[in-house]
């Protein structure tokens, strides 16, 4: 090897040291977030001859389907944040606090969680259409809206169809505003749901 070659291949191997301590910045961990609204309704005894409800799984559109937290930008595309997630699926999370409001109401007697046992005369069935941190308004604000319908068993007769829709003001313009903004959309969701 000549020393013209040497110096080449140190010259590089210093560069290449170089450009390995320079290199991209660290990339923290993912950040998973709970939906845990910021009330729920208050407690109620049931009527002696209410019924009992059963809670059918929560389903949700496809783009909700996984863990991505979604946000909209300025040219109402749809998108997810890069490093911050659910850290369940929506839906799972909806279907427990549903279950709590539910509960909570007094118009049943009690409320089957989704997967439970037991015999009710009522199904409620949902779809979550959307939760996602809006930012083609200022301030920001979280949008989520569930899709219910009540459904009287045995017979399958469906005894109501209702869109339940809440928005709800970011604090931040950042995933932390997001989530909170996504809780208080929740609590008001559950408030209808209950009502």
């Amino acid at each position: 090897m000549t020393r013209t070659a040497c110096w080449t291949l140190v010259v590089t191997l210093l560069l290449l040291a170089g450009c390995a301590r320079i290199g991209p910045a660290k990339v923290g961990p993912l950040r998973g977030h709970l939906l845990e609204p910021v009330a729920l309704p208050a407690a109620v005894a049931p009527a002696p001859a209410a019924p009992l409800l059963r809670l059918a799984t929560v389903r949700a559109v496809q783009e909700l389907d996984g863990t991505q937290m979604l946000y909209r930008n300025a040219g109402a595309e749809v998108a997810a944040y890069a490093r911050n997630v659910w850290a369940a699926p929506p839906a799972e999370q909806v279907a427990r606090w549903a279950v709590a409001a539910l509960e909570r109401a007094g118009g049943v007697a009690g409320v089957i969680a989704p997967g439970g046992r037991g015999v009710a005369t009522l199904r409620l069935e949902s779809e979550l259409l959307a939760l996602h941190h809006d930012h083609t308004v200022a301030p920001s604000r979280a949008v989520l809206e569930l899709r219910v319908q009540l459904i009287a068993q045995p017979g399958q007769r469906v005894l109501t169809t209702r869109r339940l829709r809440a928005v709800a003001e970011a604090p931040s313009d950042d995933p932390d505003g997001g989530v909170a903004a996504a809780n208080r959309a929740l609590a008001e969701v559950l408030a209808e749901l209950a009502a």
